[in-house]
């Protein structure tokens, strides 16, 4: 849903080593144990300095580079079970790479650890790697340099450090593929191929080749089903850790899903996850991981009047095979899982939404202990309480479309029915009473998480972080920020269009302008997201948790991240608009004077999904639509959430 929170892994960033000359060094090879590979780990190193911070490393990233950097195929994650293979993960044995700080190139160093040679003598600026190092053991490496004295640097250990990551769409990096998708190329002059990198018209989007070939290759998540990658602000914490000290194993292990909610994902299995993958993963059945919920069910009975009763909710449902508390269980526990324990700590009630809060979760029991958590990162409550809805319900035009041919009370009357129906595709939600609910519930939300992380996952409150949401929206919307909105959002008309499909008046939805006009936003600010940060920090202190502020991820120098952000020079009449800042498909509709910011890119070929300098730091439509594409036998895949297209 949201993006640009790896600001924040600067809250909690281990300092620097620094290293004199004429010293012996050493490192892990591979101080970020998800990855399998130790190459995988040495190729991000060499990029990611110690002293960057996570948005400082991606600033010198793109699209491309990421792809060939992240190897989300080879990391300890089974996307086909959910789980993680413990035996990799927690593998307490490190090669080491060793290296003596100011020698020549020229000269030769033999190394051995704990009296027993490494390897053959070889040149000192190469490092020389120390096999199957045991974590937390002391141990003494030696070096001669030319054959002269030994040098020893004693009482060296390995350290290792376990983070847990559990959440929901601002935890999973949605918005935010490992692997972008990539757009087609201009063909080169005279070549003879057909240029189909136009974004002029719209209706390219849902075409079978690939959107009509405006694209080349699909998104690629490291856990496809949950939209979850590695640049989220929660993984990149972590790599932060594992990258600032070459002592540190770090073991991350996230089960953060986009769409979760506290207890339609972390203490029952998520109902409808972003993606169906089409494996165990997900599955189309009647019972549901963590328990089914309660509904109200009439009973009749002979001779008696009806009444109603709570039943359990067996309906098929797509779902995830794994709550996050059980795959949690699964990663922490030492010996083997088996179902069984239940518990409630307070009475189901409605939801804000169709999922309901509170009531009986079922959880694994573990033989053998279990392991505690170092850190617990985690981020609850935007989905539970609407947020993506209030937004939908702010870029919802406040007046409906103009119908030709329809007048007076007609005219009103069929615009009320179309934005009616069209709110209800896109899933609006009433910021009033979604703040006031907000308000009433968060601390027993939390309450209740904080009790199952500590009985349940063995993790202290003072180990636990949470997010605070941020305010995405600028103080005051102008006319050129709504406008900008508009164009930027071409591609949820198209989402709203083609739900509709089966209407026959749902061409009508390809006239509805996406854009938060200034009265909405205040409405939005005022009514939810300042209530919710109130609530949400009133319950991290009563739960004793650590809160992170999120809000540093839409601070910049260039100007603020707002959602419809610009570069101060863009944000004129007379200005000029690097193309990165640029979110529209199409020219305006609107005639007169126009804005550098409502013009649209050139063609398709000049998007990067993760362009150092666009100021914007929540995507609108277009930009999730043409970074998160997906083709399933080269047709654009269909969901039934607008998340895709508003992160």
């Amino acid at each position: 849903m949201m993006r640009r929170y790896i600001a924040m892994a600067a809250v909690l960033a281990m300092p620097t080593m620094a290293v004199e000359a004429g010293e012996i060094t050493w490192s892990v090879a591979n101080g970020f144990q998800q990855f399998k590979n130790d190459s995988d780990f040495q190729k991000i190193k060499n990029v990611w300095k110690p002293d960057m911070t996570a948005e400082g490393f991606l600033t010198t990233q793109n699209g491309a580079s990421l792809r060939a950097l992240l190897p989300i195929r080879q990391t300890w994650w089974d996307e086909a079970t959910g789980l993680y293979d413990n035996s990799g993960l927690f593998n307490p044995s490190h090669d080491l790479m060793l290296l003596y700080q100011g020698a020549s190139p020229a000269q030769s160093c033999q190394w051995s650890l704990n009296g027993s040679t490494v390897a053959p003598a070889s040149p000192c600026n190469v490092p020389a790697i120390a096999k199957a190092v045991t974590e937390g053991e002391e141990f003494v490496i030696t070096v001669s340099v030319d054959g002269a004295p030994a040098q020893d640097l004693r009482g060296q250990q390995i350290r290792a450090t376990l983070i847990l990551a559990v959440g929901d769409s601002f935890a999973s990096g949605e918005g935010n593929p490992d692997h972008a998708a990539v757009t087609a190329t201009v063909p080169s002059a005279g070549s003879g191929l057909e240029n189909k990198t136009s974004v002029k018209s719209i209706d390219w989007l849902y075409m079978g080749n690939n959107a009509n070939g405006r694209f080349v290759e699909s998104a690629d998540w490291w856990d496809t089903a949950c939209h979850r990658s590695l640049l989220s602000w929660q993984s990149m914490y972590a790599l932060k850790k594992a990258i600032a000290d070459p002592h540190l194993v770090v073991r991350f292990a996230s089960f953060s899903c986009s769409g979760a909610e506290a207890y339609d994902g972390f203490f029952r299995a998520q109902i409808n996850p972003p993606v169906d993958t089409g494996t165990p993963r997900s599955l189309k059945i009647n019972g549901r991981d963590g328990g089914n919920v309660m509904k109200l069910v009439a009973v009749k009975e002979e001779h008696k009047a009806e009444s109603k009763e709570l039943q359990e909710n067996t309906a098929k449902k797509l779902v995830l095979n794994k709550s996050q508390l059980n795959a949690a269980i699964a990663l922490l526990c030492k010996g083997k899982t088996s179902p069984g324990l239940s518990k409630s700590y307070r009475a189901q009630i409605d939801g804000l939404r169709k999922s309901p809060y509170y009531g009986a979760f079922k959880y694994d029991s573990c033989e053998g202990g279990m392991r505690a958590p170092d850190l617990l990162l985690t981020s609850f409550g935007g989905n539970d309480f609407g947020f993506s809805g209030v937004v939908m319900w702010g870029l919802a035009p406040e007046t409906p479309i103009q119908r030709d041919g329809l007048a007076g009370a007609t005219k009103t009357a069929f615009n009320g029915f179309l934005l009616a129906q069209m709110r209800s595709i896109i899933g609006v939600q009433d910021p009033v009473h979604a703040g006031r609910v907000a308000t009433k519930q968060t601390v027993a939300i939390y309450s209740d998480l904080q009790a199952a992380f500590h009985d349940i996952l063995k993790t202290d409150p003072e180990r636990v972080y949470a997010l605070i949401y941020p305010n995405p929206l600028p103080s005051s919307v102008s006319e050129e920020c709504s406008g900008r909105m508009g164009q930027g959002n071409v591609a949820l008309r198209e989402f709203t269009k083609d739900k509709g499909a089966k209407s026959i008046l749902s061409n009508a939805y390809d006239n509805f302008i996406f854009r938060i006009e200034n009265k909405s936003a205040k409405i939005i600010v005022s009514e939810f997201i300042n209530p919710l940060q109130v609530a949400q920090r009133g319950a991290i202190k009563a739960v004793k948790w650590a809160p992170i502020e999120s809000q540093r991820g839409f601070e910049s120098p260039s100007g603020d991240r707002t959602m419809c952000g610009v570069a101060k020079g863009c944000s004129s009449v007379t200005g000029h608009c690097d193309v990165a800042d640029l979110a529209g498909w199409r020219d305006p509709r609107k005639g007169g004077d126009q804005y550098p910011s409502w013009f649209p890119i050139a063609n398709i070929s000049q998007w990067e999904p993760y362009s150092p300098t666009r100021v914007r730091g929540l995507r609108m439509g277009n930009d999730a639509a043409m970074t998160q594409a997906r083709f399933v036998d080269k047709k654009f895949r269909r969901t039934g959430k607008t998340d895709q297209f508003i992160p």
